[in-house]
């Protein structure tokens, strides 16, 4: 991608990290989310908030481009910045944070993306850090949706730490009660993780 007469390439070839972060700002999408996966792949700290900044503005992006007509009446959308900019942010956010409690811990407190803060909090928490599953906990009692729930208990299940059993447990069997009366996939898959990851840490202890 060119960019001020150079291009993305370039500057991740030469490690220009404050290069590739003023991409971060470029006026075309996809130059910002090559800037993206290439400051993930360099790994500098550097790079962390302003790509956290990048993913808040994806999150609020449009989904989908231009709409073009095509034969039969069916409608072709390009891909937008908001479908292919968070996944790419993200993923560069934890390739530069993973393995460090102090860049985890940033990323944590600074993001606004709850998919993100779980990804954070089960990192840290892997890698012994307890709070990692306080940071955990916290996103389970505070959100409600059903696939966020899932990957925190399957992360709480991986960690074994006893603490997050006696909150899992209780959940578990009213998640269970109601994933049964409701009969939703997402709130099945849900109270299962929970009912496994129970078990796991139980399983550790016994």
């Amino acid at each position: 991608m060119r960019l001020f007469g150079t291009n993305v390439v370039k500057l991740k070839g030469k490690g220009d990290v404050a290069g590739l972060i003023r991409a971060l700002s470029h006026k075309d999408w996809s130059v910002r989310i090559d800037a993206a996966k290439a400051l993930g792949e360099l790994g500098d700290e550097r790079a962390l908030e302003p790509l956290i900044t990048l993913l808040s503005e994806a999150e609020k992006a449009p989904m989908f481009g231009k709409v073009e007509m095509q034969g039969g009446g069916f409608a072709a959308a390009e891909p937008g910045p908001g479908l292919l900019g968070p996944s790419a942010a993200a993923e560069a956010i934890m390739k530069i944070a993973q393995g460090s409690a102090a860049r985890l811990s940033t990323v944590l407190s600074t993001t606004h993306s709850t998919s993100l803060k779980v990804d954070a909090a089960a990192a840290l928490a892997r890698s012994g850090d307890r709070r990692g599953v306080g940071a955990l906990v916290e996103l389970l009692m505070k959100h409600e949706d059903w696939e966020i729930r899932r990957r925190i208990a399957e992360a709480l299940g991986e960690v074994g730490d006893a603490r997050a059993a006696v909150i899992l447990e209780p959940l578990a069997k009213d998640w269970h009660r109601e994933a049964l009366r409701r009969g939703e996939t997402e709130m099945i898959r849900a109270s299962t993780a929970a009912e496994r990851a129970v078990a796991a840490i139980r399983g550790r202890d016994a």
